[in-house]
């Protein structure tokens, strides 16, 4: 509007006043037409994301339990096979070529080549300390180099585990029947 009423030709400026004001009302109903859309934008992400929370929620929710017992038996079943003198025998690295380490390890590599779909198994014992417990046999039994570089984290006999944020690890030390959390659980070692 500014360049069009300087510019040097008289036919090319605004003729009138009205014309000048209609023009100015014209940019401010662009400005407010944008400013509802920016809106109407903002509020439909906002609402999509808290859907897409809300779907998230009630998938994750139901993956755990449907998981849970499949889980809770198989834990029950490799628990079967491993032999409690032998695990009371593992107590650190030193421990790994044993055979009392060896026996479960076999153990949960036989049930990891049956069920490829579980990503880390590993028998652990309870210790004096609240939430505290110690990995007795572990698959990778330290960090494992993958053919494309990827250093796996592997845990050795006696490293500390902090179970604080899996409360339900308290009630399977208690000797209760095998479970599974109720909810996913981040740690050093990823999402479970």
């Amino acid at each position: 509007l500014v360049r069009d009423c300087l510019a040097k030709r008289p036919e090319d400026r605004p003729q009138s006043m009205a014309e000048v004001l209609e023009r100015l009302q014209r940019g401010k109903r662009r400005r407010n037409y944008a400013i509802s859309v920016l809106a109407t934008t903002l509020v439909s992400a906002a609402l999509l994301g808290l859907v897409g929370l809300g779907l998230w929620t009630v998938a994750k929710r139901a993956v755990i339990r449907e998981m849970r017992p499949a889980l809770g038996s198989l834990a029950e079943s490799i628990a079967l096979q491993l032999d409690p003198d032998d695990l009371d025998e593992v107590r650190e690295p030193q421990d790994v070529p044993t055979e009392a380490f060896q026996r479960p390890h076999r153990v949960l590599k036989r049930y990891k080549a049956r069920h490829d779909s579980l990503n880390a198994l590993y028998v652990m014992r309870s210790t004096k300390k609240a939430n505290e417990y110690v990995f007795v046999v572990d698959l990778e039994p330290g960090d494992v180099t993958e053919a494309d570089g990827t250093v796996v984290a592997g845990s050795p006999p006696g490293q500390v585990y902090d179970g604080s944020d899996s409360p339900m690890m308290a009630q399977v030390g208690k000797g209760e029947v095998p479970m599974a959390d109720t909810e996913f659980v981040t740690d050093a070692w990823g999402v479970t």
